[in-house]
């Protein structure tokens, strides 16, 4: 395999190489930049590109009845390709056919300088600006790809994978060699390295070098596999790489490790960024991932004999790239996980070490065997450290020490493992559990408060678990916005606590016991129900509560036996009390058990995702865990790709409130993603009888009723649609589609067009013209249509492949007909079209082998 870079830089690995030469895949990858030079000379409606194997006209010809303008693109004597201007303006063709090939010339000229900007001139490969613009291009396209109602039940159309990788690879040791053996030779190192990287890379990638020693490769709708396979794919073919020093005549190699990021599954969703920065942001976690593959590869031992290092993903970095900084006093550690690799407080570790004096078994052929050495919390998650606190040694013989490494306990097992908690808690003789308080809240520390809430609930009919947690953020938004005195207040209020966050949960802390010590004043019907607590025996908040530290700024709370009414009242109380006190935004998340079938060892989690949920709300930023906190879970999940987890929650949300259409939407777009499309179907005729106003849902069924045949049904839903929404583009499309399917060819290009005047970014109508064009057998005007939809989206997988089939029908290079066809199968190898455009390319090139192995993947051998 090969990217396009390697084929656009053929020179590239030459050492200060520039000026590289143009070739006729940068007409394709340039198109929109050489037809905008071009306009400013002569305007003209339409264009296309064609790509002869002779060498074409001398010179500009025009064919006025046809309307059509050929100019040769000519570069040191060598045709690159014809660009065919249709229907130029007729006044300035006639007296610019002279000067037209210097304007072409110069059109080649700065498209050359411009492919020199954004090229590396050591490896010829992209720069680190162009990717981060490709990136940036690519996760607008997956947003818009969500803001959409997917539905997946057109074969024609598949909805956007939603997905992109990023494997970034970091070189070891080239300092070294740079002083040892010479800088120049550094650089023909590099500059082979990079050649290898390139080279092991697929069509679709794109390679470019991003710093010093750091070399990325952008993988478009990409999953984790993919991305583990292309990372040690790359490492495998870099480290065979090795340079003789002529002076001392050793074969002289390096060091790589590789790491890789996906978008937007290891993003926060939570930060409302541009795309800029979110390009910059899935850079750099890719390179932290390839940082912590080196540090762990280091530590381990790791040698270059064949054996290479794995492959680190930025989404296992929480789970197991984590170690011990620095050991702090009072029984805390400074730990290498942060915001940045989604830590959060409360989290727990156990810690482990392979770097000690006595290896245990030392029989087994020098293996290092791991030492647990004891669990710890987070307290503090900073951007990219944390302070934790030690649970307890699993030896006190074996001291926490810097270089430890941590592994995500799963399931949080000191909540369900009620054990697990009970050593560091402190039994009392009589089986009770000791207090072991705060000093700053008075509260039950992290440890104790999940022993004691294993015994307080046992048996406890219902109770309720709240998590409150504060930003240290001050307030935002208009209020941050607001010059009032009380705003001003607030503000300086928030930057006093901001720098004493231990103040602040103190603070807090004694808030919740004023409020749980009597009902809000004025609240006559809370009081009636506390007083009836007490005549009937039923605890109160003040007598039955149990609260501890579950983090640097959160609080956790357990209350027996409460309505839902009361925790709701308490809790906005609080909120609103702490942010006029503090200055700063506080959301309490409350999951109330019995809940559905959930077991209340689930009552932790369920509270975390009410947290989330509560955050999204206005203030006073209290959520309950119900059905809209379970459908928001699920729609995160479903943009992560868990699709059947996804399914899970969103039924699980139906089973909370069956009148959720939010729900009975999306639990018909993963149906319809499966292929199930008679349960997608009824899902969305309940969600449209629930939500008749929402186009969405009527779009989506008009989607799976087209897919099932009825057409007629089809039609009336989209229609509906269009009432609803009259810029539904989608809704325009599938009309269109359905007029082409019945014959109306005038009627379903009418569609295309009015759907093409609804949004000028659009491929999808474009491609469908293309398509109407070739069946009226008008190959011209369909290749002017196609590269229109090129332009707007280049990864379209059904526009290359019917691009691939027009060039090979007019005699033109098949290499780049066979560049589109497997950038094609790369996007959609599912369909048979494509691979079978690739085997037709093959076997114009005399490569019958490679045809023969194409076909099969087609099923036609």
């Amino acid at each position: 395999m090969k990217s396009s870079s390697t084929v656009d830089n053929q020179d590239a690995t030459l050492p200060g190489a520039v000026g590289r030469a143009l070739v006729r895949r940068d007409l394709l990858d340039f198109e929109q930049r050489l037809r905008d030079g071009l306009r400013q000379v002569i305007p003209f409606e339409s264009h296309a590109v064609y790509f002869p194997q002779d060498q074409g006209p001398d010179g500009p010809e025009w064919i006025p009845e046809e309307e059509k303008l050929l100019l040769p693109l000519r570069r040191n004597g060598e045709l690159l390709g014809i660009f065919m201007l249709r229907r130029p303006l007729p006044s300035l063709v006639v007296p610019l056919l002279p000067v037209l090939p210097g304007v072409a010339e110069l059109c080649l000229d700065n498209l050359a300088l411009y492919k020199n900007a954004r090229t590396d001139p050591l490896t010829g490969l992209a720069t680190g600006e162009a990717l981060r613009e490709r990136l940036m291009q690519e996760a607008e396209v997956i947003r818009s790809s969500f803001m959409r109602g997917a539905d997946g039940a057109n074969e024609d159309e598949k909805p956007h994978a939603g997905s992109m990788g990023l494997v970034a690879v970091r070189f070891s040791g080239l300092r070294d060699i740079s002083g040892d053996v010479g800088y120049v030779f550094a650089e023909k190192l590099i500059a082979e390295l990079a050649a290898a990287f390139a080279a092991s890379l697929p069509e679709q990638a794109l390679a470019a070098r991003t710093g010093d020693y750091t070399l990325a490769a952008f993988l478009p709708e990409a999953t984790r596999a993919q991305c583990e396979s292309l990372g040690e794919d790359v490492l495998r073919a870099m480290n065979q790489v090795r340079l003789t020093d002529h002076l001392s005549g050793r074969r002289i190699g390096t060091q790589v490790y590789a790491g890789y990021a996906l978008y937007p599954q290891d993003m926060d969703g939570t930060r409302l960024r541009d795309m800029n920065e979110h390009a910059h942001m899935l850079l750099h976690k890719a390179e932290l991932a390839a940082d912590v593959a080196r540090t762990r590869a280091l530590r381990r031992g790791d040698r270059r004999d064949g054996t290479f290092p794995r492959v680190m993903a930025y989404g296992r970095l929480l789970l197991e790239g984590g170690d011990i900084r620095q050991i702090l006093p009072l029984s805390r550690v400074l730990v290498s996980l942060g915001y940045r690799e989604g830590a959060r407080e409360g989290q727990r570790f156990s810690v482990w070490s392979e770097d000690y004096a006595v290896r245990g078994d030392v029989s087994r052929a020098g293996e290092p065997q791991a030492l647990f050495k004891g669990e710890i919390v987070l307290l503090e998650v900073k951007e990219s450290e944390a302070v934790a606190e030690i649970l307890h040694l699993g030896d006190p013989a074996w001291p926490l020490e810097p270089g430890d490494m941590l592994t995500l306990m799963p399931g949080e097992r000191g909540l369900s493992d009620p054990a697990g908690g009970l050593e560091d808690s402190g039994h009392v003789g009589d089986g009770t559990l000791s207090h072991r308080p705060d000093p700053l809240t008075g509260l039950l520390r992290h440890g104790d408060f999940l022993a004691r809430l294993a015994e307080a609930r046992s048996g406890c009919k219902s109770f309720a678990l709240a998590l409150i947690h504060v930003s240290i953020n001050p307030v935002s938004g208009n209020e941050a916005e607001d010059t009032t005195e009380d705003a001003s207040r607030l503000r300086h209020k928030a930057r006093a606590y901001a720098d004493r966050p231990d103040h602040l949960m103190a603070g807090l802390a004694e808030l919740c016991r004023e409020a749980f010590a009597a009902p809000p004043t004025g609240n006559r019907e809370m009081q009636n129900e506390t007083d009836a607590r007490f005549e009937t025996g039923r605890p109160d908040f003040a007598t039955s509560s149990l609260g501890g530290r579950f983090g640097l700024n959160s609080l956790i709370f357990f209350h027996p036996e409460v309505s839902e009414e009361a925790l709701k009242a308490r809790y906005s109380a609080i909120c609103a009390e702490a942010t006029e006190r503090l200055g700063l935004r506080v959301g309490a998340g409350i999951a109330i058990w019995p809940f559905l079938h959930f077991r209340p060892a689930d009552m932790l989690e369920c509270a975390r995702k009410a947290l989330e949920y509560a955050l999204l709300l206005p203030p006073p930023h209290v959520g309950l865990f119900d059905s809209l906190a379970i459908n928001i879970s699920a729609d995160k999940r479903h943009c992560m790709g868990d699709v059947f987890g996804a399914v899970e929650e969103y039924k699980l949300a139906l089973l909370a409130d069956e009148n959720n259409a939010l729900a009975w939407n999306s639990l018909g777009v993963c149906m319809a993603g499966l292929g199930r499309h008679s349960e997608a179907r009824r899902h969305f005729e309940e969600a449209l009888r629930r939500s008749p106003d929402d186009p969405a849902p009527a779009y989506n069924l008009g989607a799976v009723c087209q897919s099932l045949g009825d057409l007629e049904e089809a039609a009336q839903r989209f229609h509906a649609c269009l009432t609803l929404d009259p810029s539904h583009l989608y809704a325009v499309i599938r009309l269109g589609q359905l007029a082409e399917a019945a014959g109306k060819l005038e009627e379903a290009a009418a569609c295309f067009e009015r759907a093409a005047t609804m949004s000028s970014e659009s491929a999808l109508p474009y491609r469908h013209l293309a398509r109407l064009a070739l069946r009226r057998e008008a190959p011209d005007e369909a290749r002017e249509k196609l590269h229109q939809a090129l332009l707007r989206n280049p990864r379209d997988a059904a526009a290359l492949t019917l691009m691939a089939h027009l060039y090979l029908d007019g005699g033109e290079d098949p290499e780049l007909a066979e560049s589109l066809a497997r950038q094609s199968v790369a996007q959609r190898p599912d369909r048979k079209t494509g691979w079978l455009v690739l085997a037709r390319s093959l076997e114009t090139q005399g490569r019958r082998a490679e045809a023969r192995e194409a076909r099969l993947k087609a099923g036609e051998v």
